[in-house]
């Protein structure tokens, strides 16, 4: 496979080689011509020759290598990439072509050949200056757009050195990088990673890594990666000098620290080494860091390559992914030698389904504010702990577990045993949710005293009473609730007639007002109140303390209030909205095409064959899209696929019989 590549310019010079396979053809193609029309040799029109990569850079892939061609590719054939689908790929590329003069280099256009969203690279071989990774941020930006990097490099290396042997590198390109919250790489230049958001405070740490292949004790040149990490190891002190032990001690800590934090690994890694019926420490160390190898899952029994580098007989090169990740995988495989980018090794690619990659495994609990009850609420502990106690006296909860245990010890592990314990587990349980959301309610808003907000209680309770003798009602559950909180009993107003409900109204109206004049005071009391136990209830003896840190507590409140008020205004009810009536809309301004899906808009780009410039009236369009707000000046349209892009058949006028929105 020869992937071909289109230029970003047609001013671009072509390599020699390049040009003398044109010449070849053109002249090839005027002597067929001639030939079988038998007429004068003329000029025809001739289409431009379409170089591949390898053709571009000048490279011949067959050309003094007795291996090229022995390495088929394997696994999943690689196919365009589909919508939703994230792509990863790792090679070891056995250094980058990045040098001056060189307007797209092969590894840029490699990557936006094969659409790969997350790239890993290792040997890079050369020293990543600040001039370095802006040079690469260039080309990726300039060719490819929004993009990221992490390269590693070891960092006590000189700027003025161009050539560094090992070296890593990780690229993310298009709308994935947006995904990136953290990056970082190792000062000896082994490894880079990023952090990669999803869902449920989850996500991925993608890893590339390379490992040397030099054993403990080989004697090697000064400037080689194994010699650089031997010395960083002996001036840290550390005694085993093995810089294949340590990377993989590194890269244990690594993912050991972030898989805590709910980060799941992808190590795409030059290991140098094998793991399938191995006892190596790297063997081990998939073992225990939980990696399963998807490539090998898949097809060890269906022509899985024996190697991934030229003249090997191993595999050394690895895509390995948490093993919850890897229902996630849809195609995985190896590409053939040369088919990816030209090197001695070959390119490991995996698509993943984006959902399922980013959506989260496990069920976290809730924050801690929109917990009712939390262990750091003293004055509720205590509630909890008291009422949990009277439940567990009326339920016998000790003398029965004991009973138990006492014939659990006698009889074993019999079934009448094990539901009796399973009755009381549940019993406790029950007991405990109840005591829970008794005494630990939320509490919404400003905090009134029960002093006023006991008789504004009251007062809707007679109205309601009012209102049933009237109508000649029932007294619903709400108001049977209410004469519960106001001790009021329900037998003695069932009773009472109208004109006596009245009263109770008028009486209960005047104990309001009063409460209401005195709300401050009766406040500052309850307040007090509820400080001294919580102080109590937390062991402090300085309750004013705790007092004033409740009155700060409510002024800053009060402050917020007002702030989000005069911020963002009052809250209050929808008065009207916009439903769209249709699919597919197109916007003359932003020369984009927009759909309708599950309540936001998809707004897709006109295909832009050249980079740079767009069509005035575009009608194909790319398949994937961003998310975005729909223009005012967007119409209805009709928009059918056409294989890998969208097409344009029909624009609807302006008017507002066919607006979009509908109010």
């Amino acid at each position: 496979m020869c992937l071909a590549y289109v230029p970003p310019s047609r001013k671009k010079k072509q390599s020699l080689r390049a040009r003398k396979i044109a010449e070849t053809n053109k002249k090839s193609i005027l002597t067929r011509v001639n030939k079988s029309n038998n007429v004068p040799p003329t000029r025809p029109r001739v289409t431009s020759y379409q170089p591949t990569i390898a053709e571009l850079y000048g490279y011949d892939i067959t050309a003094d290598d007795p291996s090229s061609g022995a390495i088929e590719a394997t696994g999943d054939k690689l196919i365009n990439k589909a919508d939703r689908v994230v792509r990863f790929a790792f090679q070891n590329i056995n250094g980058l072509s990045l040098r001056e003069g060189l307007q797209v280099m092969p590894e840029v256009a490699t990557i936006g050949a094969l659409n790969i969203d997350f790239g890993a690279f290792t040997e890079t071989n050369i020293h990543w200056s600040k001039q370095a990774r802006e040079q690469m941020s260039s080309q990726l930006y300039s060719h490819l757009g929004t993009s990221r990097i992490v390269c590693a490099s070891d960092s006590k290396g000189r700027r003025e050195e161009g050539y560094q042997p090992g070296g890593s590198m990780l690229t993310a390109v298009g709308p994935q990088s947006g995904r990136i919250t953290q990056t970082g790489s190792d000062p000896w230049g082994r490894y880079s990673w990023m952090l990669l958001q999803g869902k449920r405070d989850e996500g991925l740490l993608v890893i590339s890594a390379y490992r040397v292949s030099q054993q403990k004790g080989t004697v090697s040149g000064p400037t080689t990666a194994y010699s650089r990490q031997v010395d960083r190891m002996i001036s840290e002190g550390d005694t085993t000098v093995d810089p294949r032990s340590r990377i993989l001690n590194d890269l244990r800590s690594l993912i050991t620290t972030h898989r805590a934090q709910g980060y799941r690994p992808i190590l795409m890694m030059d290991a140098n080494d094998e793991w399938v019926d191995s006892t190596s420490g790297f063997a081990q160390f998939v073992k225990e860091m939980s990696l399963v190898d998807p490539l090998y899952n898949k097809f060890r029994d269906n022509g899985l390559t024996t190697t991934t580098y030229a003249r090997g007989s191993r595999r050394i090169d690895y895509i390995l992914v948490d093993s919850i990740l890897e229902s996630s995988i849809k195609r995985i495989g190896t590409l053939g030698l040369h088919e990816g980018i030209i090197s001695d090794h070959v390119m490991l690619y995996m698509d993943c389904d984006e959902k399922a990659l980013f959506r989260g495994h496990i069920n976290r609990p809730v924050m801690n504010p929109s917990r009712e009850f939390v262990i750091e609420h003293a004055d509720k502990a205590e509630k909890f702990l008291k009422k949990f106690k009277e439940y567990a006296d009326e339920k016998k909860f000790e003398s029965r577990a004991e009973s138990l245990l006492n014939l659990l010890k006698s009889n074993g592990p019999t079934k009448a045993i094990v539901q009796k314990f399973n009755t009381l587990d549940m019993e406790i349980k029950e007991c405990i949710l109840s005591a829970a959301s008794t005494v630990a309610k939320k509490k919404f808003g400003y905090q009134r005293s029960p002093a006023l907000t006991g008789p504004g209680l009251e007062l809707h309770f007679w109205k309601a009473v009012l209102s049933s003798k009237a109508r000649s009602t029932l007294l619903g559950k709400k108001q049977i609730y209410q004469a519960k909180k106001c001790n009021i009993s329900i037998k003695e107003v069932e009773g009472m007639n109208k004109r006596e409900v009245r009263v109770m109204i008028n009486e209960t109206r005047r104990k309001l007002w009063t409460a209401q004049k005195q709300a401050n005071a009766n406040r500052v009391e309850w307040l007090e109140k509820n400080a001294q136990d919580i102080a109590r209830a937390a062991g402090e003896l300085d309750w004013r303390k705790k007092m004033k840190d409740m009155q700060r507590n409510a002024v800053e409140r009060a402050v917020n209030r007002k702030l989000s008020m005069a911020i963002k205004g009052s809250h209050r009810g929808l008065d009207w909205i916009e439903v769209p009536r249709y699919d597919w809309y197109y916007s003359h301004s932003t020369k984009e095409v927009y759909h309708f899906d599950n309540g936001v808009f998809e707004a897709h780009a006109p295909y832009t064959p050249q980079i740079g410039l767009q069509p005035s009236s575009p009608t194909i369009f790319y398949s994937h899209h961003h998310l975005k707000v729909l223009p005012n000046d967007a119409v209805r349209a009709e928009v059918h696929p056409d294989g890998d892009h969208l097409t344009l058949s029909l624009v609807y006028l302006p008017s507002r019989r066919e607006r979009p929105l509908i109010f």
